[in-house]
């Protein structure tokens, strides 16, 4: 892909990722196929990292979606406790 391909990419997709549609605040990602090597987009961080861990699998990605609209009734989560650093204060995200 070419810096004027790349640029042009951007500049479709509004200079946001192409699945979330959040603009890029880190250095965004060119999402290809593995198997053809065809750009598909550019993807924030987060959304390129999803894609990966689910393998870029339709069919897992399909029982994600499935597995988060089922209702589930009975089942309390327990509460969250915040985490400590040493000295006893909140651990802060580096992303806040």
């Amino acid at each position: 892909m070419s810096l004027e391909e790349y640029e042009a990419l951007l500049k479709k997709q509004d200079n946001k990722c192409a699945i979330c549609r959040e603009p890029f605040t880190k250095t965004p990602h060119t999402d290809h196929s593995y198997e053809t090597g065809q750009v598909r987009g550019i993807l924030c961080v987060s959304c390129n990292v999803g894609m990966g861990l689910f393998k870029d699998s339709p069919d897992l990605l399909k029982k994600v979606i499935a597995y988060l609209e089922t209702p589930r009734e009975g089942i309390e989560a327990p509460p969250v406790q915040q985490a400590k650093n040493r000295r006893g204060g909140p651990i802060r995200s580096p992303y806040e």
